[in-house]
């Protein structure tokens, strides 16, 4: 998979909060019924201590 460039000069996607280099935006899809989690809150799993959700936006963030 290939990182999503927008439209314009290559690379030229940046910003102050992001320093140099190219600048993304996420949409993170969390829910549904979670019956193979037996209906558990799947963004509330805890992964390595921290609620995944937790690592799925701190992993967004940077």
């Amino acid at each position: 998979m290939t990182a999503y460039q927008p439209p314009g000069e290559p690379g030229a996607a940046t910003g102050p909060a992001h320093g140099p280099g190219p600048r993304y935006d996420a949409v993170v899809l969390a829910g549904g019924a979670a019956r193979r989690l037996g209906g558990t809150d799947k963004p509330g799993v805890r992964v390595g201590g921290r609620p995944l959700l937790d690592r799925v936006l701190a992993a967004c963030a940077t």
